[in-house]
């Protein structure tokens, strides 16, 4: 077991040392100075720790005292104070392990495994040396390198010294990582071993500019601070080109590096290379016996820089990795989106702050199952490993907090094997706030869009009754006071009355159409047939607008479950586009066609129009959008949704000028129970219409008898709906506004509009 002495005037700190290492090492404690130099005298310390301050002696005093009487021992001093005066005469003085008080046990533990190793290599690099010794011949070595002078077993020996000095140089090298600490090692390893009086270790500087000084032994602090050598000049640029040791002694040696040379009081430079490049050099100034390095130890210097090159070289990596560790730790730790990775057996592996508040769980929880994290969470990701499943973008709601999580995960794997998953994800609450409130704006718009072209679209009509009944009295009075017959303004007054009901009528025919929400009333029937019925409605306008038809539909396009009205309402709506689109006359195909293999009906719309414009094509299924100067333009939505309830689909392509291509498939199905409604576009328009049936204002003429506005009609209509509702929803608003699908504000809004009492 070695010996370690503890040296200090506080019991308390020189028991908590006792407990605390103990289990290692012999401990001898003291309070006094000069006990302390007596036990050294007695017994070989290996490991002396000094507490300040010493009353009884200076500190620096005692130390070089204990080094004269023990030269091998290795001081670790406990500072009070944290002056850098204090450390740079520590380190004059070869003292080399320090800590300030408070300190941790683990920062301790380092220093005496630090001071272990150098009491290991000082010991192993004396008794190595004294057997070098042995084995020199008279004849100086540093005169010759003729190795006939040297018997076998010196030479042996001398191998041996090489050998074990070069091990245990590389064993202290790589457990060193921090550069800053490595560089102080090598330069106190190798002034120690070779006992020289001064060394200097320089590097290249971040910018790869200048070498300058990182760790020095008993060099002047202006030195240290300001000396710098560019890259290619002087002593740089000899080493790099040369790549040998320089003696300053050389008679190649310019003026100007030999100034250099004499600045670091340098009398060797060794190189330092990393990869073919000059990573720094050695300074090495005479021993402190003031002899010359013999040729041996130079080459053994040289291997042993090759040693501290690499290691250099290692601990810049390994810094690097840190660092970009530390980035990747800072990012996961800031970034609000959680992130847990799993391995391959289902613990968790990582998980950051974001992840734990989302969740709502405790850091514990990293290192456990990952059902610790929820089930839902449990499952994909179990997924992703098993299956090597990939989930984008998906919307979860995670159980217990009741909140939307948008989850990404991919596997993680090791070129083909699977090591673990790792999963990204998001509370959406805010989200889906924001959405909602995007929503309600469009809603709002829509509205307005509703009105404005409710407004235009009633106007019309309303201008010619409101004209013929203004007109009414005073015809009346001309034909009472003269007695003349108007016979023919009643006609014309009844006639432009019923067709301005016409066209309210047929306004709200069109919103209906759009809004129902039913499902499609099928039965057995044929598209070709149907679209020959379709293409006579237009006869007549065809030939008006010089539109030249052509009928392409094949005969294997069989019979198939159909709602028949709504789709020759959605075939009619396409035609009416495209002669909409050839005022000047053009061309117009209809095509038809099974195909056997999808089991589709595809039927083809095309014409030679102005076609649509690119920047349009994204709104063309948008309610109310048209190029036309009337219209609601509900005839792309309303043939979409006929489409889709037949769990069919549309295309269209339109080239502006040429011509535009609808494409509409209709799946072939033999039973009502085979047609599987697609999904319809929402949230175009407000729904508070849906699920009526209007009466015709025509029919019978009812609305003329009974003297009803169109306004006070659609008041009713919405005033019975609304009641029904409520009654349904047993008084509760947010029930009917549900029942009626629309907002609970808006069925407040009607409700007070229509004098509804809730």
């Amino acid at each position: 077991m070695k010996n370690l002495l503890i040296v200090s005037e506080y019991e308390e700190i020189g028991e908590s040392l006792r407990v605390m290492l103990e289990d290692t090492f012999m401990i001898f404690s003291t309070s006094y100075s000069r006990e302390a130099l007596r036990i050294l005298k007695e017994r070989p310390i290996d490991i002396t720790i000094i507490d300040t301050p010493l009353r009884q002696m200076d500190l620096l005093q005692f130390i070089r005292e204990m080094k004269n009487m023990s030269p091998e021992n290795i001081p670790i001093v406990l500072l009070s104070t944290s002056d850098e005066t204090i450390k740079e005469e520590l380190v004059e003085n070869k003292v080399y392990e320090w800590t300030a008080k408070p300190f941790k046990r683990r920062e301790l533990i380092y220093l005496i495994q630090r001071a272990e190793e150098r009491v290991k290599l000082i010991k192993r690099a004396k008794t190595l040396g004294k057997e070098k010794k042995e084995s020199e011949v008279k004849v100086k070595e540093q005169h010759t390198e003729n190795w006939s002078f040297y018997n076998e077993e010196d030479l042996r020996r001398l191998f041996y010294y090489y050998q074990e000095t070069l091990r245990k140089f590389s064993q202290i090298l790589t457990s060193i990582f921090e550069p800053e600490k490595l560089f102080e090692m090598i330069v106190t390893t190798l002034g120690e071993v070779f006992e020289v009086g001064k060394l200097a270790l320089l590097l290249k500087d971040k910018d790869k500019s200048f070498y300058t000084i990182r760790s020095a032994l008993r060099i002047s602090k202006d030195v240290v601070r300001e000396f710098k050598i560019k890259e290619g000049d002087g002593i740089a640029g000899w080493l790099s080109k040369n790549g040998q040791i320089l003696i300053k002694e050389s008679r190649d040696i310019s003026p100007a590096m030999k100034e250099e040379m004499e600045l670091l009081e340098s009398e060797v430079c060794i190189p330092l290379f990393s990869n073919g490049e000059l990573l720094g050099f050695l300074s090495l100034a005479k021993k402190i016996t003031g002899g010359d390095f013999s040729t041996s130890e130079l080459k053994l210097i040289y291997m042993m820089s090759s040693y501290a090159a690499l290691a250099i070289q290692n601990s810049y990596l390994y810094n690097e990795i840190i660092q970009h560790k530390r980035h990747l730790a800072d990012i996961m730790e800031n970034i609000p989106s959680g992130v847990i990775t799993i391995n391959n057996e289902g613990k968790i592996t990582t998980m950051n702050n974001s992840a734990l508040k989302i969740l709502g769980i405790d850091e514990k929880t990293i290192g456990e199952d990952i059902q610790k994290a929820g089930s839902i969470i449990a499952d994909i990701m179990l997924r992703t490993v098993k299956e090597e499943k990939i989930y984008h973008r998906s919307e979860v709601i995670y159980p217990g907090k009741n909140i939307p999580l948008g989850i990404s995960a991919v596997p993680l794997k090791n070129k083909s094997e699977v090591k673990g998953a790792l999963m990204i994800f998001q509370d959406l609450t805010e989200i889906k706030k924001l959405q909602q409130r995007m929503d309600k704006a469009k809603e709002e718009d829509l509205w307005r869009e509703l009105a404005r072209r409710i407004a235009h679209e009633i106007r019309n009509p309303l201008v010619s009754i409101s004209t013929f009944a203004q007109l009414l009295p005073e015809k009346i009075h001309v034909r009472k006071s003269t007695g003349g017959d108007e016979a023919n303004f009643i006609q014309d007054y009844y006639t432009t009355v019923l067709e301005g009901v016409e066209k309210l009528n047929k306004v709200i025919s069109r919103l209906e159409k759009f809004s129902e929400s039913s499902k499609a009333d099928l039965s057995l029937g044929n598209i070709n047939s149907m679209l020959k019925d379709v293409v006579k409605e237009f006869d007549r306008e065809l030939k008006d607008r010089n539109i030249q038809l052509k009928r392409v539909f094949s005969d294997s396009v069989p019979n198939s479950y159909i709602d028949i009205d709504q789709l020759r309402e959605a075939f009619s709506n396409l035609v009416r586009n495209s002669l909409s689109a050839m005022p000047e006359g053009g061309e117009l195909e209809i095509e038809s066609i099974y195909e056997a293999d999808s089991r589709q009906i595809k039927i083809t719309f095309r014409d030679t129009g102005k076609g649509i414009e690119y920047k349009d094509m994204p709104q063309v299924y948008s309610p109310f959008f048209t190029t036309e100067h009337k219209g609601f333009g509900l005839g792309l939505p309303i043939t979409r949704k006929i489409i889709e309830k037949h769990g069919g689909g549309i295309n269209i392509v339109s080239v502006p000028k040429k011509g535009t291509t609808v494409t509409v498939s209709i799946p072939f199905t033999t039973s009502k129970e085979e047609v599987k409604e697609g999904t319809p576009e929402t949230g175009f328009f407000p729904t508070a219409m849906v699920k009526y049936t209007r009466p015709s204002l025509v029919r019978n003429n009812q609305a003329v008898k009974e003297g009803l506005s169109l306004e006070e009609e659609v008041a009713n209509m919405e005033r019975r709906l609304i009641n029904e509702a409520l009654e349904k929803a047993g008084g509760v608003k947010v029930k009917a506004a549900k029942l009626l699908k629309i907002s609970r504000r808006m069925l407040a809004y009607k409700m007070e509009k229509l004098d509804i009492k809730g």
